[in-house]
């Protein structure tokens, strides 16, 4: 599931292999439901609003990525169809490198004019970034197991990956030089966030009640910067 930063739109993935999605147009009192349905879009794991646009969605599966542009071939004044009929104008491209597959987490640059998207795979430590407008790839490298999770920071300067060895990764997006969080031996983190200023990532743990804290203190326009001097802490008993 996953709501529209700036819009009243609901994007829901269901296991019938399709995307609900749920639109207040603007001036209509009620709610509107249209579909997204592609053969290609098998066993979704996670979707994802582009940040700065009105309707892309990447969707996560188990051989690729779908990105969905939602008016890709739309006029302005064309509504939506009926609930529960396929989206009227939506067109899809798909995005696959070859063996990589089990997309766990995907992830859009926020910055402004990018159209990068990163994927991660449970199959492998490597990432994937994408470029959605001319369709090339390149693929970050990197010993271990499959990763979990992915979060970009705000400024899009910083993105966050979590793998199943214990260990995460935190990738300077100018440079992709990246420095490695290590957590207790046995344990991942299950979810986390960044917060506004970009400066500090909030996490927890699978199956613990802890919540972890992870600022980063890095001057701008220093060549210090990339050093991104971490610390971490842990604030016990927040998460009940």
């Amino acid at each position: 599931m996953a709501w529209h930063p700036h819009a009243n739109r609901l994007a829901v993935a269901h296991k019938d292999n399709c995307i609900y999605l749920y639109e207040r147009v603007f001036g209509v009192s009620h709610w509107t439901c249209s579909v997204l349905k592609h053969k290609l879009m098998r066993k979704m794991t996670c979707i994802e609003w582009k940040p700065r646009s009105g309707g892309v969605l990447a969707v996560g599966c188990s051989y690729g990525v779908c990105v969905w542009d939602l008016y890709g071939k739309r006029g302005k004044d064309v509504p939506l169809e009926s609930q529960g009929h396929l989206h009227p104008t939506a067109c899809m491209s798909y995005f696959h490198s070859p063996g990589y597959t089990h997309i766990s987490s995907v992830a859009w640059d926020p910055s402004l004019g990018s159209h990068c998207l990163v994927a991660a795979s449970m199959a492998t430590s490597s990432l994937v970034v994408y470029d959605t407008i001319t369709h090339a790839s390149t693929l970050l490298r990197r010993r271990g197991k499959g990763n979990r999770l992915l979060r970009w920071s705000p400024n899009g300067k910083r993105l966050y990956a979590s793998n199943m060895s214990g260990k995460s990764h935190m990738w300077d997006t100018e440079t992709w030089a990246c420095i490695k969080v290590s957590h207790s031996p046995g344990l991942w983190v299950e979810t986390a966030c960044w917060s506004p200023d970009s400066r500090t990532l909030y996490y927890s743990m699978l199956g613990k009640r802890d919540l972890h804290v992870l600022h980063q203190s890095f001057a701008e326009n220093s060549k210090k910067e990339e050093q991104n001097n971490a610390c971490r802490k842990v604030v016990q008993g927040v998460l009940t």
